[in-house]
């Protein structure tokens, strides 16, 4: 019996052994993207990038001029509605691609504005070619101190193509100033974008899984038939 018990512990060992190689691997929530913020007149490229992945640089719309700070700063926020913002394209933008399918978890932005910068803005996202929505509105963004906001995003959708662009307006002067500025911890992201990408599917059992699963399926199905037939022409009282 002893013998008998510890064949079948060696074949239980040997079916965990065989369901780990042919389960699919999990997906884990990390940073998808990641954009630093410094001053420079054109444009910023992602500084993080999850294998399998690709983005578009941090860009200013046509309508923005850079300023000066130290961070990727901008001037010329002339509209007071976030349609005429749109039309003149003050905004800011980012996309990011998959190689595979991703989901969106969270986005994570720290910004300020100068005293006479524009008091309101909205991030918005638009999915696999399709039209932008609003994710965030700030209608009273703060002069005296940073912005830092994590944006809880639609976790139960599977996209490839992830458009941002965040919209400024109702600013006292054209003078006035908006910029993204690095996080206070390393390492340094002024947005930053969470999700996890499609695992890989499950390839076919080669020939030594699918033997092994035969060898251990007989074995286990000739201990359960040896001890129902032993139960079964056992002596009654």
């Amino acid at each position: 019996m002893l013998g008998g018990s510890r064949i079948s512990s060696v074949c239980i060992l040997f079916c965990v052994i065989v369901l780990h190689w042919l389960s699919p691997p999990r997906s884990h929530a990390s940073i998808l993207v990641a954009y630093p913020s410094f001053e420079t007149t054109s444009s910023i490229e992602a500084s993080e990038l999850a294998e399998g992945m690709l983005a578009d640089p941090l860009r200013r719309g046509l309508g923005l001029l850079p300023a000066s700070g130290g961070t990727f700063n901008s001037r010329s926020w002339s509209s007071p509605s976030i349609d005429q913002a749109n039309e003149r394209e003050e905004r800011l933008t980012w996309c990011i691609r998959g190689k595979k399918a991703f989901r969106l978890e969270t986005l994570r932005i720290r910004y300020d504005r100068s005293p006479s910068g524009p008091q309101k803005l909205a991030i918005q996202l638009a999915i696999d070619g399709g039209v932008f929505e609003n994710l965030f509105i700030d209608d009273a963004i703060r002069d005296d101190s940073s912005e830092d906001h994590l944006i809880e995003l639609d976790r139960s959708r599977l996209l490839t193509v992830a458009a941002f662009r965040l919209v400024a307006w109702d600013a006292p002067h054209l003078a006035g100033t908006l910029d993204v500025e690095n996080h206070t911890f390393e390492p340094l992201r002024s947005i930053s974008i969470s999700g996890s990408l499609l695992p890989k599917p499950v390839p076919a059992p080669n020939a030594f899984q699918t033997w092994t699963l035969t060898f251990v399926s007989l074995i286990l199905l000739r201990r359960v038939a040896g001890r129902f037939n032993l139960f079964w022409h056992a002596p009654q009282l």
